[in-house]
């Protein structure tokens, strides 16, 4: 049988005439999208299930399909800095940069909790991971993250103003990676730098 004779024949038990049938073809698509969820394959079930029945799902009590989908996904509480600390070493996900390119106040054996750029810049980034001087590029150790805390004046120019997050997860060279959830506490030269005064 065809994949679209399969198809075919399911749009037809959810257009049964049966009650009974009906529901149990619209019970497949549920049980479908559970265990084989939106992917392809050879063996998932969920390829089958009509496009009608995800526009519409076939039940008047029911939102369609995809519009439910919308709406979980605006409804997610997202964390943005667990997010961040979490993938603090992925490039193509957080800025990356050098300390060079900041003014700050500590330094030395120390990593600031505050850094200000040096030059106005257009595009500023929400998160940016930076590297110590002399550091390997690819050493999670050599990276401190930031988050864009405001902005201030300097020499009539707009700077931004970075705090240091916590780095969280494990992040190994051959492309491991373990991640952390949860409240994080932790202070940067004595002073305490938890997720609330952060946020505040």
């Amino acid at each position: 049988m065809s994949s679209d004779m399969m198809i075919e024949s399911w749009e037809e038990l959810l257009n049964d005439q049966s009650p009974a049938v009906r529901s149990l073809a619209n019970d497949l698509c549920f049980y479908a999208i559970l265990t084989s969820g939106d992917t392809k394959g050879f063996n998932k079930l969920a390829k089958y299930i009509p496009m009608s029945w995800l526009m519409a799902r076939h039940e008047e009590t029911t939102e369609p399909f995809t519009d439910y989908i919308q709406q979980a996904l605006q409804n997610i509480d997202v964390n943005e800095d667990l997010i961040a600390e979490n993938n603090f070493m992925d490039a193509d996900f957080i800025s990356r940069d050098t300390y060079d390119n900041y003014m700050y106040a500590l330094n030395g054996n120390f990593a600031p909790s505050v850094v200000i750029s040096k030059e106005e810049n257009e595009n500023i980034a929400n998160y940016v991971s930076i590297r110590n001087k002399g550091s390997k590029y690819n050493d999670s150790t050599a990276y401190n993250l930031y988050k864009l805390a405001g902005f201030v004046n300097y020499n009539t120019e707009k700077r931004a103003v970075y705090v240091m997050l916590p780095k969280r997860g494990w992040h190994e060279k051959n492309g491991l990676d373990i991640y952390e959830y949860g409240d994080l506490n932790f202070s940067v030269n004595g002073i305490p730098m938890s997720q609330q005064i952060i946020d505040k």
